[in-house]
């Protein structure tokens, strides 16, 4: 007979056997609160995610912590993959380094999104460089899922996925009045194909 305690025991561990789609929840949850306590003059398709938990906003903090929880499950729950076995060291490190890079987006803030703001281009530097390695870091974890021997339907989702993720990201840079709305969608098809194929 099982006892109560192990059947907790259990259930947690399945819990958090599902840290990818915790980690993706949580990080849509503060991406939703934040932007229904945003101002009017932040412009959902025009401004980035980043900018809701911009330096000296008030309400930044909303954001910084969706960013910071979201990487500490990701390394959290990578770290104790790797060492029970359950990921590879390749399949595990470029996921790990991608929820430590995000987590530091949380922490280094990029510039305001109003204009006349004192700001530390500093911070907003190395946030953009932590943002370049989470992005450089989580098309490795894809290309390293597309290698594996799988079914020729999942090798092909990840291949998609990979495509779309590098189409959506390269496009910022030419259509910047609509860099809010193309990476909303680069993070719900990143965010699903995290919860859903990583550990497939």
């Amino acid at each position: 007979m099982i006892s109560p305690m192990s059947d907790l025991i259990s259930k947690m561990r399945l819990i958090l056997f599902q840290y990818p789609l915790l980690a993706s929840g949580w990080l849509a949850m503060s991406i939703t609160m934040a932007q229904l306590r945003a101002p009017a003059s932040y412009h959902w398709v025009k401004n980035t995610i980043s900018d809701l938990g911009a330096q000296h906003y008030e309400k930044g903090w909303m954001m910084q912590l969706g960013f910071i929880g979201f990487g500490l499950l990701l390394v959290g729950g990578g770290l104790a993959d790797l060492v029970s076995g359950q990921l590879s060291l390749l399949r595990a490190s470029p996921v790990i380094l991608y929820g430590l890079a995000v987590a530091l987006t949380g922490i280094f803030c990029t510039q305001p999104f109003w204009t006349d703001a004192f700001y530390s281009v500093q911070e907003s530097r190395l946030h953009s460089v932590l943002a370049q390695l989470a992005g450089l870091s989580f098309s490795v974890a894809i290309v390293v899922q597309l290698l594996a021997p799988q079914r020729p339907s999942d090798r092909a989702i990840h291949a998609t996925v990979l495509l779309l993720v590098l189409g959506l990201s390269g496009s910022f840079k030419f259509f910047s009045e609509y860099a809010g709305l193309l990476q909303r969608v680069l993070y719900l098809v990143s965010l699903t194909w995290l919860s859903f194929m990583f550990k497939a």
